[in-house]
This record gives C-alpha cells, sequence and structure tokens, in this order.
C-alpha cells in the first residue's frame, strides 16, 4: 500500500542533500466546464505522442488518430502547453546547445523557432522531462549525461534563458509537472536522505517551491513537500513512478506506479492515493478530461500495439484494463501507435 505523508516539507539542499522540517499548506480549487458528446461522454481532442508522431483524435467524430508532426523520438521531446494552445518541442542531438522549438496546437507548425536555446548542454545527451510553467516564464528539464540524470530549471528572460536551480542529481525521476507558476512536482529517491521528515520512505512524490529562488532568494535550497510517500515494498525506484499529470484545476494528481494509475485528491485531507486501474500491461501517459471527471491514457504493450482507454477518475475500486480479454476492454477507445496523451483539449 502507498504511504503518505501528510503535512511533511523538507527543506532540500541540491549540493547537499540537507533536510529540515517545516510546516506545508495545501489548497485546492473549484471545477470547470467543458463541452461532451452526444452520449454524454467528454468531447474534445486528444493529442498522443510517443512513436515517430504527435497525433490527434477528434472525440466528437467517428475515425481514427490524425498524424499530425513527425519527429524523432530518440532526439525530440514534446510537451502540450493546453494554456497557451502552444506545444513546446525539445530537440537534442550531438550538438550544443539543446533548443525547444513552440508548436501552435492548432495546425502543430511551429510559430516560434528555438524559443530556448538551453544553456550548458555539452555534456548532455537526452532530455526526459519538460514542463512550461502556466505563465510561461519558467521551463523545467530532466537532463541525463554519463554521469547520471539532473533537473534544471530555467527562468525565461529577455535576455536569454537564466539556469534558476541544477540539482537533484540521481534522485529525480522523468516527469516533471508544474502545480502553478512556482511548485514543480516529481518523483523523488528517499533511500540516501537521512532526515526526520522523510521516516522509513524509500521515495515520494514531491513538491518543490520555487518562490524564494524567483524572487532572488538564496541559492542551492527550495522547501520541497512530500505529496505522495512510498515505502521500502512499494519503491522500485524514480523510473517506476511517473505519467504524472495534474487536473485543469490541479485539485488532483494522477501517475503511474508500477504499471497502474493512481489518483491523489489534495481536496481530501488527510485520504491517501486510490487505485484507478489494474491489469497485465503497463498503464501510462495519463491526461485529465477539460472537466476533471474523466482520464486518458495509453495502455502499452509494445510501440504499435498499444490502446487508449477512458475511464471515471471517480471509479469506486480498479478498474480492469484488458485489451486481450472482453472484460477488459469496457472502456477502451481504440488502438494507436504512441506511449502518452500529451493533453486533452476542449475543442
Amino acid at each position: 500500500m502507498h504511504m503518505l505523508a501528510r503535512g511533511e516539507l523538507m527543506r532540500f539542499h541540491c549540493l547537499a542533500a540537507a533536510l529540515m522540517m517545516v510546516m506545508l499548506a495545501t489548497a485546492c480549487s473549484a471545477g470547470t466546464g467543458e463541452d461532451t458528446g452526444d452520449d454524454g461522454a467528454p468531447g474534445g481532442t486528444l493529442v498522443a505522442a510517443g512513436s515517430r508522431w504527435v497525433q490527434t483524435r477528434d472525440l466528437s467524430r467517428e475515425g481514427g488518430w490524425t498524424q499530425q508532426l513527425e519527429y524523432a523520438v530518440r532526439y525530440a521531446l514534446p510537451s502540450a502547453h493546453p494554456q497557451s494552445m502552444t506545444m513546446y518541442m525539445a530537440r537534442f542531438t550531438m550538438a550544443d546547445p539543446f533548443h525547444v522549438d513552440v508548436h501552435d496546437l492548432n495546425t502543430f507548425d511551429i510559430v516560434e523557432p528555438r524559443l530556448i536555446e538551453w544553456p550548458d548542454t555539452s555534456l548532455a545527451h537526452e532530455m526526459y522531462g519538460l514542463a512550461v510553467s502556466p505563465d510561461e516564464s519558467h521551463v523545467a528539464g530532466v537532463l541525463s549525461t554519463v554521469g547520471g540524470k539532473y533537473l534544471e530549471i530555467l527562468a525565461l528572460e529577455a535576455e536569454g534563458p537564466r539556469a534558476l536551480l541544477t540539482g537533484f542529481r540521481d534522485v529525480t525521476g522523468t516527469d516533471v509537472v508544474w502545480q502553478d507558476d512556482t511548485k514543480l512536482l516529481f518523483s523523488m529517491d528517499l533511500t540516501a536522505v537521512d532526515d526526520p521528515a522523510v521516516g522509513d520512505l524509500s521515495g515520494a512524490i514531491v513538491a518543490i517551491d520555487l518562490s524564494e529562488l524567483m524572487a532572488g532568494g538564496p541559492e542551492g535550497q527550495v522547501e520541497t513537500s512530500i505529496l505522495v510517500g512510498f515505502g521500502a515494498d512499494d519503491w522500485s525506484g524514480v523510473a517506476d513512478v511517473h505519467s504524472l499529470a495534474l487536473s485543469p484545476d490541479r485539485s488532483r494528481l494522477a501517475y503511474t506506479s508500477s504499471g497502474d494509475i493512481w489518483v491523489k485528491d489534495f481536496g481530501e485531507p488527510g485520504s491517501g492515493p486510490r487505485q484507478v486501474t489494474t491489469g497485465p500491461f503497463p498503464h501510462r501517459g495519463a491526461a485529465f478530461s477539460p472537466d476533471g471527471s474523466t482520464l486518458a491514457f495509453v495502455e502499452y504493450v509494445a510501440e504499435y500495439e498499444s490502446s487508449v482507454f477512458l475511464i471515471p477518475v471517480n471509479a469506486s475500486e480498479p478498474l480492469l484494463i484488458d485489451s486481450d480479454r472482453p472484460e477488459g476492454r469496457n472502456y477502451r477507445l481504440d488502438g494507436v501507435a504512441a506511449s502518452t496523451i500529451l493533453a486533452w483539449l476542449p475543442r
């Protein structure tokens, strides 16, 4: 069972890994509306990626997926930004520096080529996570070098991008997501952290508060809160906890752990995360519908043998997801060559 470390906050020094206890406050907000299909199911458009193409699926029409943008999976990484109806595409080859293009989410044309040139990537060879803050003032990336993975956050300034934080080396997961303009969420390995706030946890989904750094505060330290904790029996490393996704109102967090999807409701103090899927194949790359009532995700069998499912977020028990069995196909939309749902757009 997942363990929840409620109300615990750490101060994490990204170089020395020193921690101290402080207080944690959590807030939640109201829901949003969206159009629905003729059958009452959430409508809109899914955006998927992970197999050469960024693809879309209009849920209001019959038909399959439309290939919109081709890219090299091992040398590029897309990240949707629904607030601005844009998609950021990081591109990384042996050339230095890595750079990020901005695409229109309606046409998928490049609207701002090389908007971001990532500083000092001469030793980096790949980017595993990319997320732009809601106000588009900061971008976070998980980069990899021969020495391991590390988290870097850039301030996007008129003079060019500036590194705000570089650290969490070898302890951060591959996915990052912004809870708001100053808080970033990711999975973190805690096995080497010696602090009372950690207790007997081996890993966690954490939130780092960057407001002090953004305001010009001391470098090298950020307040780090534990949102979902994992004991030794549930923790197989940061690679096993991924596909973090927030509902549009930021009140719920979906993530994949050990191949199943879980949901943590921030509006229910004291409650632990709920397992919402179970099945023989990994479930990954979830995205909430615009009204927050439904999750779209990929049942990943192989690159060209995957399916998309749409399930209610408030399921009372884990739903069986298995494309190979009739009873496991109740929520199946269709097949797709993809590994993640980048976004669920309202249109």
